[in-house]
């Protein structure tokens, strides 16, 4: 508990495994309504609150949607990857070598591929 608040986490269940993680903020006890699962209307930052609370579960449900459109399963792990973006092609050396050699091949200016790294 810091400065009265309590911290806030999401708690997200698929086929019965469970991933908790903390939202980076909190909420006084008396301002919280454990109905709603949202800051009340009458503590200060409710709105920074309940727009991240918001937020969450909107990504949430963007990447259970995006996993459902390109066919794959809807696990703990594919969610998490997605809200933190760990999906993105690693930037690796080899990577960028590559991805230029593609460019440099659709580019008229590339004579016999003479551009290759």
């Amino acid at each position: 508990m810091k400065d009265g608040k309590y911290p806030l986490f999401m708690r997200l269940t698929i086929n019965g495994i469970r991933w908790d993680t903390a939202l980076q903020l909190g909420v006084k006890e008396t301002s919280w309504d454990a109905k709603k699962q949202q800051a009340k209307p009458d503590d200060k930052d409710s709105k920074i609150v309940n727009d991240k609370i918001d937020s969450l579960l909107y990504r949430v449900h963007k990447a259970k949607l995006r996993l459902d459109d390109e066919g794959k399963e809807v696990t703990i792990n594919h969610i998490k990857d997605l809200l933190s973006d760990r999906e993105k092609e690693a930037k690796t050396i080899l990577t960028l070598f590559k991805k230029h050699n593609m460019e440099c091949e659709q580019k008229s200016w590339c004579p016999s591929h003479s551009c290759h790294l």
